[in-house]
């Protein structure tokens, strides 16, 4: 394979990569905190299939060797599988609390102190994070 080729393959690399990273910040930055919830795990496994497959081509076909694609694609799924489990969403804010510890979840968020529950991968429609209850009576505030 040429060097051209190499670069130009990089190139649309990064150019994949940012685009996925500025669209998913683009579309969630004004979404609640329920529907971030909901949606982090999927979202995060889509990308990282865009992502991780991306890279696993890219390896396989610089190298010529699809050990070394082996090798990306064990990476690329650690990294999946870490941001899947490790990365909770607040109750209160909606941001992103990630873990500084590769074995526990963050338990409180660290942007409000609010409490935090790690995304489902499969939440059913109308799911509520743990310790969230839905308003049985939609419009309608309820005073305190």
């Amino acid at each position: 394979m040429s060097e051209s080729t190499i670069e130009t393959l990089f190139f649309v690399y990064f150019v994949v990569f940012a685009a996925v990273v500025i669209g998913h910040w683009l579309y969630f930055r004004k979404k609640d905190p329920v529907f971030r919830w909901r949606w982090h795990a999927r979202t995060i496994l889509l990308v990282g299939f865009i992502i991780g497959g991306y890279l696993v081509v890219l390896a396989g076909l610089t190298s010529r060797s699809w050990a070394m694609a082996g090798g990306a694609l064990v990476f690329a799924v650690a990294i999946l599988f870490l941001n899947i489990t490790l990365t909770t969403i607040c109750h209160s804010c909606g941001k992103a609390a990630q873990s500084q510890s590769l074995t526990s979840a963050a338990k409180y968020c660290i942007h409000c102190g609010g409490p935090v529950a790690p995304s489902p991968l499969f939440a059913p429609a109308g799911a509520m994070p743990p310790g969230i209850q839905k308003n049985p009576h939609p419009g309608i505030e309820e005073v305190t």
